[in-house]
């Protein structure tokens, strides 16, 4: 057994020495390393320690973090983070699908825990957005994985659907890092009801992929987050809101979720890409399960079912499919 510490570069793992430090999230680290013999990389996703967690009880709309679901509101939490690294671990393993990181070995002890893993090469779907580089055809092909992982009933669900979260590289789509959803021991005690998630993503606290996706495409597409970039408008009247966007937003407010809110104030897809076409401004509303009504109002649909109706309608969407 190695030594949990600070940073893990120089330190000799099996016969891997580590080189470099590649990531950093709430719960761990990940690092690189080389086999003293033959080269050959691979990645190691390393637990951090308790002393190393930066929790704040109060939640933010991002970036991950565990979360208590509490009456009136949400609390950040103290999770295990061995215990959360080995349960990721096991529905990875689980699904066995080649979407998710192959994971060669996992270490998992009271307060010490990290896997060793394929070392990905290509970069996350959040550093292409950054680059105005995203294709349709890459929206599609991330639907089509999702679609085939939401029907393996060892997945069910990722639970943290987010651009950091999706690599694009020579090999394909990989989908990194899946969330959790239910009971939780933590510091505080059990939660019946906890998250490992990210709220700007899953803004009703519920391990809804499909809206996750929704709010990644607008991200993708337009260039902005539509519940991070947009202020709610303070001046709208509730007869401003068509009735059922207010009743869906309410019924989460009403229990401390806020992260919702700012679908209010929604800007037209096409005032902020005027060349979009109308087909894939009505793509981007129902992703995020809105339709703007002839008067101008906001009002909230059922959306989309599945994923496989996503990848359809995207492709539908673009008449010069790339």
């Amino acid at each position: 057994m190695v030594e949990q510490q600070t940073s893990w570069i120089g330190l000799r793992v099996g016969d891997f020495l580590v080189e470099d430090q590649i990531g950093e999230g709430a719960f761990s680290q990940v690092y690189s390393g080389a086999n003293l013999s033959d080269g050959k990389k691979r990645a190691f996703k390393v637990a951090k320690s308790r002393d190393a967690l930066e929790i704040s009880h109060i939640v933010e709309p991002a970036p991950s973090q565990a979360i208590g679901l509490i009456t009136g509101g949400l609390s950040g939490v103290h999770p295990d983070t061995v215990a959360l690294l080995s349960s990721q671990v096991e529905k990875i393993r689980a699904t066995n699908d080649a979407a998710l990181v192959r994971i060669d070995t996992l270490v998992a002890e009271q307060g010490f825990g990290y896997y060793q893993m394929e070392l990905l090469e290509g970069h996350t779907l959040g550093e292409l957005i950054q680059t105005h580089s995203v294709s349709n055809s890459t929206l599609v092909e991330i639907a089509r994985v999702m679609a085939r992982l939401a029907k393996n009933s060892s997945f069910q669900y990722h639970g943290d659907l987010k651009p950091e979260n999706i690599m694009i590289g020579e090999s394909g789509v990989k989908i990194l890092d899946p969330g959790y959803f239910g009971p939780l021991e933590c510091d505080e005690g059990l939660f019946d009801n906890a998250a490992i998630t990210t709220p700007a993503y899953y803004p009703q606290m519920e391990p809804d992929d499909i809206l996750a996706f929704g709010l990644i495409a607008w991200e993708a597409e337009l260039g902005i987050h539509p519940l991070l970039s947009i202020q709610v408008d303070d001046s709208l009247a509730i007869e401003d809101i068509a009735p059922g966007l207010f009743d869906w937003v309410r019924s989460y407010e009403q229990v401390g979720y806020y992260f919702l809110s700012p679908i209010y104030s929604l800007p037209r897809p096409t005032e902020l890409k005027p060349e979009l076409s109308a087909e894939m401004e009505d793509f981007l509303y129902k992703a995020v399960r809105v339709k703007r009504q002839p008067d101008g109002k906001i009002e909230k649909i059922p959306g989309f079912n599945s994923f496989d109706e996503i990848a359809e309608a995207l492709i539908q969407a673009s008449p010069r499919f790339d």
